[in-house]
């Protein structure tokens, strides 16, 4: 949503795999007036997210006040910092050499 010049905010998330960075649209959460980055929308750009750093502390899901994660999670908006989206064990994060040679090995025998 639009901060308070008008202009739309946006969260920047780095992957840490490519170090290619990604800027997502804040949304003003209805309750505090704040902005957020909702979790959906970290995932539709990052599949396999699993948790967001702040260089080497995590970003937690915005809590409510009986400290239960507020659904749909969310996160808080931090201006001006590049946040590290740390990706789940899949198939899909294992390094692109050991991919590389799975799939060799496949063609080789194929």
């Amino acid at each position: 949503m639009n901060n308070d010049s008008g202009k739309q905010s946006y969260q920047t998330f780095r992957n840490p795999l490519t170090l290619k960075v990604t800027n997502i649209p804040t949304v003003i959460d209805p309750k505090t007036g704040r902005p957020i980055i909702l979790w959906r929308d970290i995932q539709a750009v990052f599949k396999n997210a699993d948790s967001i750093r702040n260089e080497e502390f995590l970003v937690p899901f915005t809590i409510d006040e009986i400290l239960e994660q507020v659904i749909p999670l969310r996160i808080a908006h931090h201006p001006g910092d590049v946040l590290d989206v740390v990706m789940g064990t899949t198939e899909q994060t294992i390094s692109t050499g050991e991919t590389e040679k799975k799939n060799r090995k496949t063609t080789m025998t194929d």
